[in-house]
């Protein structure tokens, strides 16, 4: 599911300007995000979801993965049948743009631009939720947990004055627990040459950071899990041999050890992202089953 294809009835305001940032070189470049609503929506105030691609940090956009994904299992319930809104982000990849935090400077800035604008896109400020798969599931959860320390105060002063909160997310197939991945990825080389998970996490803290125990810890969702952490579903499929989903599972357990709403869906059967490990085998539950209880969870938690 690689191309966005919009349910009929929907719209898509493309490409709003949520903040402007300035590269190494010191060229000035938009950073954009894409809204989606009802055509003849009234002015009314709706929840919003903001989705946020994958793509280890280093590739994808608003208009990949995610976003094509959950639109077409369930973008009609979402945006026709419950009347919310969806938006989608772009962030900033590796290595055009910077390691972390500035990932979640750009998610949470446009949280940020869309409630300084509420009233103009019709946003709810107290029913915002966030929905990422990958690196974006990394993101949501980091979201769920910390949103303070990340503000853009060089590139949007403008937007760091305005906090907002989080009804909900969900970290689909994400990075919850920095340091293990580190060492886990480490062992995919030794065992079998596998780089590929390494190489994400150093698009994420950078090569000449990657062994910074501090910066992981800092990096690191499970750093943030606290009692006052809003509620994330937690994703992960049996068979994924690219993110480790025992990590994932025991930030769940400990958030839950908390008293927080953290449940888990596990997918039997299913790769990373949620693709069959086997073309034989079907996963359980299917793709429209998954999204179905990201919806249901979500739906559950408006305020």
């Amino acid at each position: 599911m690689s191309q966005l294809r919009i349910p009929d009835g929907v719209e898509c305001v493309e490409d709003i300007v949520y903040k402007q940032v300035r590269d190494e070189a010191g060229s000035i470049f938009p950073m954009k995000l894409d809204l989606y609503r009802a055509k003849g929506r009234g002015r009314g105030k709706v929840p919003l979801i903001m989705l946020i691609h994958g793509g280890c940090w280093c590739h994808q956009t608003k208009r990949e993965g995610l976003p094509a994904w959950y639109m077409h299992f369930m973008g009609r319930e979402t945006l026709l049948e419950d009347g919310w809104l969806i938006a989608s982000v772009e962030y900033r990849k590796y290595p055009e743009g910077a390691p972390f935090p500035e990932q979640l400077y750009d998610c949470c800035d446009a949280f940020r631009f869309l409630v300084r604008h509420a009233d103009e896109y019709g946003v709810d400020r107290h029913n915002l939720f966030v929905v990422g798969t990958s690196a974006g599931g990394y993101a949501s959860a980091m979201l769920a947990c910390e949103r303070d320390k990340w503000r853009d105060r060089e590139n949007a002063p403008e937007l760091a004055d305005v906090s907002f909160d989080i009804a909900a997310a969900v970290a689909c197939s994400g990075v919850l627990d920095v340091p293990r991945c580190v060492v886990e990825a480490e062992g995919k080389v030794q065992a079998n040459g596998d780089g590929r998970f390494l190489h994400c996490l150093r698009c994420l803290l950078s090569p000449e950071h990657l062994y910074d125990a501090e910066l992981q810890r800092k990096a690191s969702p499970r750093t943030y899990v606290s009692e006052s952490s809003s509620p994330c579903m937690v994703v992960c499929g049996t068979a994924d041999t690219f993110v480790p989903g025992d990590q994932s599972r025991e930030t769940a357990a400990h958030a839950r050890l908390l008293g927080l709403d953290w449940p888990e869906l596990i997918v039997t059967g299913a790769e990373h992202n949620f693709n069959p490990a086997s073309a034989d085998i079907p996963t359980v539950p299917d793709a429209k089953g998954i999204y179905a209880a990201i919806r249901d969870f979500l739906r559950s938690h408006a305020r």
